[in-house]
């Protein structure tokens, strides 16, 4: 049965609790003050934490500080005990990471029904977390075995080959295949953060920078991503709108390359990617459309790490971490990332909000 830790300074309050939790088969800890509460879920590592708010040497608030600051105890799911029904008490509970809130006094099935929502909601999460790892091991190993496997061969054959030419042919091949390599372990590496970024965003972590959108910066991500006048011209840049934005550079450009990379990997040879930027009456739209493929309307659903549309049907090797990095990206900065496809044209759009862009008069 979960274990779940109870945090009270009242004894009476704090041995009801335990009585009915038990009661209900759960097993049960508890702590006498938010100190003594965090050194016993660092021990015990429960699975919910109940704590009243307004106790002596460390209070709930605190306690949660503490809980969400250590590796240990971070994601523990917390419910908080209070007699203020204050909104700003609640809300600042929530902000510092309280997943419930029940006013004293409560009634049994309130506090049942509490605790069995937390535990479900987190063992949904651990079912999701449990899906993605299984994933990982299953396409990772393949993914960055595969260019290693020309890496190591040609290095093998140049100790033996003497034609300068061939061993010039083999330096290519290696350079290409670790260039494959380094980016897929750089895309693991931003996800990562990305992901850590939007789970601490309520906690005013996250600071974004500004950056102007015009004509002249995508010339310069285009020119710098794609240094081939090949790929260049398969690109159009078509109605760019100027707006300062509060996102730093290196995301926005994130934004950029995936969505055209993704554009140039699934359009038809003779049709452009064509990149959008206009404002209307509420945002700022930032667009890439392509000629090609299509998509479902279930790809478009499921689209997730690990998850690569159009996988079943054209066999394009990869992990389709690249959407899932946009995603995050525009979620840490309140915008809306939608995808639209019809007849083969599929249209990748981000709105960022205009009231929480800069003007561009300033």
């Amino acid at each position: 049965m979960p274990l779940i830790l109870v945090v009270e300074d009242d004894k009476n309050l704090r041995s009801n609790i335990c009585e009915i939790l038990e009661s209900e088969g759960f097993d049960v800890e508890s702590a006498v003050n938010g100190k003594a509460g965090f050194e016993k879920a660092k021990r015990i590592i429960p699975d919910l934490i109940l704590s009243d708010i307004m106790m002596p040497i460390l209070d709930g608030y605190q306690l949660i500080q503490q809980l969400s600051e250590d590796t240990i105890t971070s994601s523990i799911p917390v419910i908080l005990l209070t007699a203020k029904v204050e909104a700003e008490d609640i809300r600042h509970g929530m902000n510092l990471g309280a997943d419930d809130y029940l006013l004293k006094p409560f009634r049994i099935n309130e506090l049942l029904e509490s605790v069995k929502t937390r535990l479900r909601k987190k063992e949904n999460l651990e079912l999701k977390m449990d899906k993605v790892k299984e994933e990982i091991s299953e396409k990772i190993p393949h993914e960055l075995r595969t260019p290693l496997v020309p890496i190591i061969g040609f290095s093998d054959m140049i100790e033996d080959e003497t034609d300068i030419q061939e061993i010039k042919s083999m330096a290519r091949m290696i350079a290409k295949s670790g260039g494959i390599l380094k980016e897929k372990i750089e895309k693991f590496l931003i996800l990562k953060d990305l992901i850590l970024l939007t789970n601490n965003s309520g906690s005013n972590r996250f600071y974004p920078g500004l950056i102007e959108v015009n004509n002249e910066l995508l010339e310069e991500i285009l020119l710098e991503k794609y240094p081939r006048k090949n790929d260049l011209e398969k690109i159009k840049l078509n109605n760019i709108e100027s707006q300062t934005l509060k996102i730093d550079k290196k995301y926005f450009v994130l934004i950029v390359s995936e969505l055209v990379d993704n554009g140039l990997k699934f359009s038809d040879n003779d049709e452009p990617v064509i990149i959008k930027a206009y404002k209307n009456s509420d945002d700022y739209i930032f667009s890439v459309l392509n000629y090609g493929k299509g998509m479902h309307e279930y790809e478009i659903k499921s689209i997730n790490a690990f998850t690569k549309f159009g996988e079943d049907h054209f066999r394009e090797r990869g992990l389709g971490l690249g959407l899932e990095i946009v995603k995050k990206i525009v979620q840490l900065h309140s915008a809306k990332f939608e995808v639209k496809s019809n007849s083969g044209i599929t249209n990748f759009e981000i709105a960022f909000p205009l009231n929480l862009s800069i003007p561009n008069n300033i």
